[in-house]
């Protein structure tokens, strides 16, 4: 009898979603990386980038899986909230005059809403989605929290730039469980034009390396 190879079918699924695209601008998820070497390099040989292995790969394409569950759970969350409130606008590419000087871009969950006595809905930020593992998810409780992982960290800057982008005082990151998704946690801060501006200096000083052809010394 022949033997199933589950892992060999599993890896030649995940083979055909891992596609590398050129990367012609900063990516607003990336820019509170602090090397900027590693920022020039995503730009400068994204093609010569070591391809993401299956687990992290498995990763992603859960969390894209997953996207549309959480949307719709999300949904239903706000609509059965007092006073209600909604996510919209989502996937929306940022398109500021300032984010393209400085050769930024990215695209937004959306913009979180409430809704007044009189039923007008008030936009009160933008607002981004993330899901975590279970232990992660545990030890991520406040703004100051996120700094604990390189990952999380980079959210910060992520919603600051997409609120600077949208002019919008309030960033708000939307935390779920992964292993359970009605187990959601709301963290809200302000934009810090201090930090926004370490941001821009950031992406400034690669497009100057990018330009140049040659990787920053930072």
């Amino acid at each position: 009898m022949a033997e199933i190879d589950l892992k060999a079918s599993l890896s030649a699924v995940l083979a055909g979603k891992k596609k590398r695209y050129p990367q012609h601008v900063n990516r607003i998820s990336a820019l509170d990386d602090p090397c900027l070497r590693r920022l020039y390099y995503m730009r400068h040989d994204w093609d010569k980038a070591k391809e993401t292995d299956d687990g992290l790969a498995g990763i992603f394409e859960t969390g894209n899986l997953l996207e549309p569950v959480i949307e719709r759970i999300v949904s239903e969350v706000g609509m059965a909230a007092s006073p209600r409130w909604r996510i919209v606008g989502s996937q929306t590419p940022t398109n500021d005059a300032l984010l393209k000087e400085y050769q930024i871009s990215g695209m937004i969950d959306g913009f979180l809403q409430v809704q007044e006595d009189d039923s007008r809905w008030t936009t009160l930020g933008v607002v981004d989605i993330k899901t975590m593992g279970q232990n992660v998810y545990a030890r991520v409780q406040s703004y100051e929290d996120l700094a604990r992982y390189p990952w999380t960290r980079r959210y910060r800057g992520q919603v600051m730039l997409y609120a600077l982008a949208h002019n919008v005082e309030m960033c708000y990151l939307l935390l779920v469980n992964k292993q359970n998704l009605y187990d959601m946690r709301l963290i809200q801060f302000p934009v810090d034009m201090g930090y926004c501006e370490e941001l821009l200096g950031k992406a400034k000083a690669v497009n100057e390396a990018i330009e140049l052809g040659e990787a920053p010394a930072g």
